[in-house]
């Protein structure tokens, strides 16, 4: 049972950063850990913070995470309250966020952190700098998830089934590429104690993405929007749909940068509805038979999204005018153009 708790106050929380002169771009914390069920707790309007590590840590973490929700409603357009309250852990020692990893069977040298929805549905995230990775990159990565998981990911109509007793009762309909792409996005933003600015160049996976194209070594674009959950996807990946999402976010002219930013908006907008145009009605067509769950439903639900992922982009993102293959050597000329 967890014995401390900090009700957070967060016009309180500025000076709580001051006094403990700390940033979300430490290299690490170095509070000494305590047990578990000791755990520090911070609760804030929509996140809650559970840490080994101390007080201020939790209050800082949560404070930084209200700041990046307004973020990713004002990516997203989604201003909907989660479908429960954002969690997120963070272990001062990393062989207990490793026993997590394991826990999960992931591998525990791969992760920087991760965003589990396998109730209770959390982000995971050691406290400290892994592979020059700071704490504030991996929980706007990872938070990225957990609000595309807990605000758009798609609700079945109601019934009195549940799909799956492991898990809540949603399904992901945001496609691997969109979710992956809008999270390195976001790490990509500039952080400080009172502010993250998006919409800067993830350097990295710029220039990871420009060697592709230079190579040509680059997936195609058909290849990355058809990528099913479940299946490997590889640093190339990663670099073209954070390319994809940029592209959608930022244009020369204002008028291009409306239009490409409007499309990325009905894409998700129809990701919400798993690419259908009657939800409740087509989806029990396609997986409810007799009024009930069909085997390997969460499966085949993930070919359906990413069958529809590509044909929807085409409709709403490359237009009737255009072709896939001809917006893909537009995409790769502009990436060329960005200085990072």
């Amino acid at each position: 049972m967890i014995k401390k708790r900090l009700p957070c106050i967060l016009s309180c929380l500025a000076l709580i950063a001051v006094m403990t002169g700390c940033g979300m771009r430490t290299a690490g914390f170095s509070e000494p850990s305590t047990p578990w069920s000791e755990a520090f707790v911070c609760h804030t309007d929509h996140y809650t913070v559970h840490t080994d590590t101390s007080l201020e840590t939790a209050a800082r973490i949560g404070a930084f995470m209200e700041k990046a929700l307004t973020e990713y409603r004002a990516l997203t357009g989604f201003e909907d309250a989660p479908s429960s309250r954002f969690v997120v852990n963070a272990y001062a020692a990393r062989d207990r966020y490793e026993d997590i990893v394991r826990s999960l069977g992931l591998s525990e040298n791969s992760t920087a952190g991760l965003y589990t929805p396998v109730p209770p549905a959390a982000i995971h995230l050691p406290c400290l700098r892994v592979s020059g990775v700071y704490p504030s990159a991996t929980l706007l990565h990872e938070g990225t998830h957990q609000f595309i998981d807990q605000v758009i990911s798609f609700r079945p109509p109601p019934c009195n089934y549940n799909i799956d007793p492991t898990q809540q009762n949603r399904l992901m309909s945001v496609p691997v590429w969109l979710n992956e792409g809008l999270a390195t996005y976001m790490e990509g933003a500039v952080t400080a104690e009172d502010s993250i600015e998006t919409g800067r160049i993830n350097r990295n996976r710029l220039v990871h993405l420009k060697k592709l194209i230079r190579s040509g070594t680059c997936p195609s674009l058909k290849e990355v929007l058809e990528r099913r959950y479940g299946e490997p996807f590889t640093a190339e990946d990663y670099a073209v749909a954070w390319g994809i999402v940029y592209s959608l976010r930022h244009a020369p002219g204002v008028e291009d940068q409306e239009n490409r930013r409007t499309h990325l908006a009905r894409y998700l907008a129809s990701c919400r509805r798993a690419f259908y145009a009657d939800p409740d009605a087509e989806f029990t067509r396609d997986f409810l038979s007799g009024g009930k769950p069909q085997e390997d439903l969460r499966k085949r639900f993930a070919v359906h999204i990413a069958r529809r992922s590509r044909e929807v982009f085409e409709e709403i993102v490359v237009g009737k005018d255009s072709t896939l293959y001809a917006w893909e050597e537009d995409w790769k000329a502009r990436i060329l153009k960005i200085e990072p």
